[in-house]
């Protein structure tokens, strides 16, 4: 009785899959793009929705009427020309794995339909440590070291910091370069990433890993320490001493000038004091000439007097009168 009852439920299911649409899988390596392009039936003002899971409102990740829409790291079009609904997922992440849905209609319930699920693999499943794992650089130098991974020419080999989210190179090829990052496949089938241009911030911790389709990724962890270099201390010196010598005849041009404005000062003002001086004869008088004018006069300076005493004919009978 038993078995019967399995073989039923095996019919049942047999029957009910081969009636569900089919279900697409993916298999994509962390930080690569998932794109992708479906044949739905869309009619002209339709809404166009990618979603996760069983698709309620919480579960949309992007709609559209057709036009490019992105938000986030989700972008979903329309083509009018091959009648195909592109879609796009950016930067995978592990937590990107699960079962999606492109659909047209409303989202509760599409007239139209594909269904997919993604496998996101880590880049780094498997990490090993090598003989060694410090290397030494100096500021400005290069350092290179040999990825102990061996690796087909054609698999993807890449380079990272600390969690490996963010790559500084990847490449499927036997050479490449990105910056100041570089990957050369070798004949014994290891690979060696270069760093150039070492400064103290590429101190820090690196990964260089392969990437397989059928087989474990493997990461393998290293650090690099970045140290300012000999030949730079020399050359910082010489800079401080060049600065102090700079700063000391600075000083020195400042001080010479103040002595010699100070000077400059005194002697323009010894001639003034002779000129004045050589004016005794007008403050000789017991009465000061400025007084001696009309009363309208009296509001001129020093000088409009000065200037009038040659014509101001005083006798002494006069002035003792």
């Amino acid at each position: 009785m038993n078995i019967h009852h399995v073989v039923l439920f095996c019919f049942s299911s047999a029957v009910i899959n081969g009636n569900a649409a089919p279900v697409d899988f993916h298999t994509k390596l962390e930080g690569l793009d998932f794109i992708n392009q479906y044949n739905l039936n869309v009619q002209p003002g339709s809404s166009i929705y990618l979603c996760r899971n069983d698709c309620r409102r919480e579960d949309i990740l992007v709609e559209t009427q057709g036009k490019l829409t992105q938000k986030d790291r989700y972008r979903i079009r329309y083509d009018k020309i091959d009648k195909k609904v592109h879609v796009v997922i950016e930067d995978l992440i592990p937590a990107d794995t699960g079962r999606y849905k492109v659909g047209v209609g409303e989202y509760s319930s599409f007239s139209s339909y594909k269904e997919f699920e993604i496998n996101v693999r880590a880049r780094c499943e498997k990490v090993i440590y090598g003989e060694q794992r410090v290397y030494s650089g100096t500021v400005g130098g290069n350092i290179t070291i040999q990825c102990s991974l061996s690796a087909h020419s054609l698999n993807r080999k890449f380079l990272c910091r600390d969690t490996c989210h963010n790559i500084l190179i990847e490449t499927t090829a036997e050479r490449a370069i990105s910056n100041k990052y570089e990957i050369t496949y070798g004949n014994n089938g290891l690979f060696n990433v270069t760093i150039t241009q070492l400064n103290l911030l590429d101190s820090g911790r690196y990964s260089c890993g392969v990437g397989r389709q059928f087989q474990t990724n493997q990461c393998q962890v290293f650090e690099i320490a970045v140290t300012g270099g000999g030949a730079l201390r020399p050359l910082v010196c010489l800079t401080a001493v060049v600065l102090l010598v700079v700063c000391m005849l600075l000083l020195y041009k400042r001080r010479i000038r103040s002595v010699e404005y100070g000077n400059t000062r005194e002697s323009e003002g010894n001639p003034e004091t002779s000129i004045y001086d050589d004016c005794a004869p007008v403050s000789t008088y017991e009465g000061s000439a400025y007084w001696e004018l009309e009363p309208q006069s009296r509001d001129h300076t020093l000088y409009c007097t000065l200037e009038m005493l040659p014509y101001v004919d005083v006798q002494p009978s006069q002035e003792r009168a």
